[in-house]
């Protein structure tokens, strides 16, 4: 998908827009009404703008990926144990089990 060309804050829309459909709780549609306000925008382009950082796997801030078949993998490396054999050893760890012995290798 090609990327739109930005303007400042205002994403420059080329070629043909379809129209569609959407229905929104309207708690959430009261808070997009009054941020598009607030922004001096409408509706439509905070949506446009929304979906289109969705689907380039972008946070709504643009700021970082955001991975949709790994919800949990932007934590990976984000946290460290000082644990060596935690691949090893896991079930000791979570579940409280009794550490395995390591397995000694052949020649």
């Amino acid at each position: 998908m090609p990327q739109l060309p930005v303007l400042g804050s205002m994403v420059v829309v080329m070629g043909r827009n379809i129209a569609t459909n959407i229905r929104l709780p309207e708690e959430d549609y009261r808070a997009l009404k009054l941020r598009a306000r607030s922004d001096s925008q409408s509706v439509a382009t905070h949506l446009r703008k929304a979906v289109q950082l969705y689907v380039q796997g972008k946070a709504v801030d643009g700021s970082r990926k955001v991975t949709a078949r790994k919800p949990l993998g932007d934590l990976v490396g984000l946290f460290s144990s000082g644990l060596t054999d935690g691949a090893e050893q896991h079930d000791s760890y979570v579940y409280g089990w009794p550490k395995r012995r390591r397995a000694v290798r052949k020649k």
